[in-house]
């Protein structure tokens, strides 16, 4: 019987954070095959345990801020903090990365920041 079926000791589990629906963590869906908590069989050492890894697609949560950039509570928008210093400052605005990929995270395509206009003045926000 495959994982899942009534008649099976097994199931599939995708771990998730249950904040949505969608079951990517660090940009990737991993799905395990584990034994029913009321199945009393036993698994030996080199019994199968298979498990299936698929990329989600980039979305605004698979990025952090970049420094000089933070996140209000409960916004995805990363905007610059006070006092921050950017590189690259010309006529009162640098165009500066304010995204950057968690470590770890192997999500593919989708979303992808683009450098934001930072205002500033020798160096530091206005």
């Amino acid at each position: 019987f495959g994982p899942d079926s009534v008649s099976s000791d097994y199931e599939t589990w995708t771990p998730t954070d249950g904040r949505t629906t969608e079951h990517c963590l660090l940009g990737r869906e991993i799905t395990y095959v584990r034994r029913k908590q009321t199945s009393e069989c036993f698994n030996g050492e080199k019994f199968d345990r298979p498990i299936s890894r698929k990329n989600c697609v980039c979305t605004e949560e698979d990025y952090e801020c970049e420094l000089g950039f933070a996140r209000q509570v409960g916004s995805l928008v990363c905007r610059p903090v006070e006092g921050a210093n950017f590189e690259g400052c010309m006529g009162g605005v640098a165009y500066v990365d304010a995204y950057r990929k968690v470590a770890g995270d192997t999500c593919e395509s989708g979303w992808y920041p683009q450098k934001v206009a930072a205002p500033c003045s020798d160096g530091k926000i206005s």
